[in-house]
């Protein structure tokens, strides 16, 4: 077989993969052709590892690029540390250590990675340490990074922080406004994300569904019915669909401002409904007084949905007095 058809066949073979114990065979393969300096089923391999949930497949990713000054290899790795559910997200700046030992060069595709990883396990240090970085490398005007940068400072509720980046911006997303009012929202600066949201509006920004979800939490905690309202007739009016997740925070928002009669009209309506739905309908009947109701839909939602707990039955019948 000559060098480019077995080249050919080992890529056709990692791209068909699923198993980590058929991909550490086909590497021992490729060790064995003489192809693991070809660069790009180098890649194809540490991807693989890099994704896979197991921590020593990531493990063996690092060991085969711990000398590669190749910033796309180990913004793959770092990657995968920072948003893995089952990864140690502080592992991602393990590894941007190692990737700067290495002579590799750190860019804005690796920087967004790394404040969501310190998003992850609030790691404030480390993230003003990376800050002054990205200031060093002259990359602090990115929209990227700054975006995830105003998302860090929210997670560790350096609301002021978050303020001075988004402040400089020249060019600002909708994610950029979604990610200030959150890092509002999240430090109970209620009134303020309610002014943001209003100079977004006066900027001519149309807000998308992760806006509404949002604001309307800030409206559910304020106990503001009529802000509330208005913030639904804009997603009517915008034709936006009220999917799971959206009509959630309605129901949610409903229910804490008094309007249980809203809130259920809200859910009947809702053909999508996951656990976190049922859950705010459900509370929201028993903490306004409406115990039976809320225990006859407890008991559909045991037959209708699989994923509900006992920490969330303790919950209900605390409320109640009584198991149903």
């Amino acid at each position: 077989m000559s060098f480019t058809s077995k080249t050919q066949q080992l890529i056709a073979l990692l791209s068909s993969c699923s198993s980590l114990k058929h991909v550490f065979q086909i590497h021992t393969q490729i060790i064995i052709s003489g192809l693991s300096q070809q660069n790009f089923i180098l890649l194809k391999i540490v991807n693989f590892f890099a994704s896979h949930t197991p921590i020593n497949s990531s493990s063996y990713a690092g060991l085969l690029i711990k000398q590669s000054q190749n910033s796309s290899w180990w913004n793959i790795l770092i990657r995968n540390y920072a948003t893995g559910e089952y990864c140690s997200h502080s592992e991602a700046i393990r590894f941007f250590v190692e990737m700067r030992r290495s002579g590799a060069a750190s860019d804005e595709f690796t920087y967004p990675f790394l404040f969501k990883a310190c998003s992850s396990f609030l790691g404030l240090k480390e993230g003003k340490q990376i800050h002054c970085d990205v200031i060093k490398m002259g990359i602090c005007n990115n929209v990227y990074v700054q975006n995830t940068l105003i998302h860090f400072y929210g997670s560790c509720k350096k609301i002021v922080d978050a303020y001075k980046v988004f402040d400089v911006m020249s060019l600002r997303t909708v994610v950029t406004w979604n990610s200030i009012i959150s890092a509002c929202v999240g430090s109970c600066w209620y009134y303020d994300a309610i002014e943001i949201f209003r100079l977004m509006r006066k900027c001519g920004v149309q807000p998308d569904e992760t806006t509404m979800v949002i604001f309307l939490s800030a409206c559910a905690e304020l106990g503001d019915l009529i802000l509330g309202k208005w913030i639904h007739c804009q997603v009517i009016e915008q034709g936006m669909h009220v999917n799971c997740q959206l009509g959630t925070s309605l129901i949610d928002m409903y229910a804490k401002c008094g309007a249980v009669d809203y809130a259920r009209l809200i859910f009947d309506r809702i053909g999508e409904r996951n656990v976190w739905t049922w859950s705010a309908m459900i509370l929201g009947l028993a903490q306004h007084g409406f115990a039976a109701h809320a225990l006859k839909l407890f008991s559909k939602m045991k037959d209708c949905s699989p994923c509900w707990d006992g920490g969330r039955r303790a919950s209900f019948v605390s409320r109640d007095g009584k198991s149903p």
